[in-house]
């Protein structure tokens, strides 16, 4: 992913649902509340209703800096992916399941950069799902070689 990419994504002014969904998903990986980093604005379809602006809190909080959200994206080591909130990961997963507009295909169509974010996304839950069968047994390992030490 290049910052190009990233600053095409910043500059789009009316973002498709693809998009909307991709930049939803963000503010979940950044733990952003609505109402309190995400502005409430009038719902054009219900004007007695509010509904969360996505865009424009992914835009001024996450893609104010390019490079550093793309940096902090590449970050994402083994270590941190472990330490991640479960409940960021069942989110995505319930967005991939139910959101029509939340796949690899229209994303990639939107654009380069929301088909890699996707891309990432699903790497990142393959990894998280991965760590919490890995890391029972390597506890159960290390309680093992601490008895074989003591032996």
């Amino acid at each position: 992913m290049k910052r190009e990419s990233i600053d095409f994504l910043k500059a789009t002014k009316i973002p498709g649902l693809a998009l909307i969904s991709l930049f939803k998903a963000l503010c979940i990986l950044y733990n952003f509340k609505e109402g309190k980093d995400i502005k409430l604005v009038k719902d054009e379809k219900n004007p007695m209703k509010k509904i969360p602006d996505f865009f424009d809190c992914t835009r001024r909080l996450i893609m104010n800096k390019p490079q550093v959200m793309i940096d902090n994206l590449k970050s994402y080591k083994e270590s941190k992916i472990n330490e991640m909130d479960p409940t960021i990961i069942s989110k995505w997963q319930d967005m991939m399941k139910t959101d029509e507009n939340f796949t690899k295909d229209k994303l990639s169509n939107a654009s380069e950069a929301a088909g890699s974010i996707y891309t990432w996304m699903t790497c990142i839950i393959k990894t998280f799902d991965a760590l919490q069968k890995i890391n029972p047994e390597r506890e159960a390992l290390a309680i093992a070689e601490g008895e074989v030490k003591l032996a």
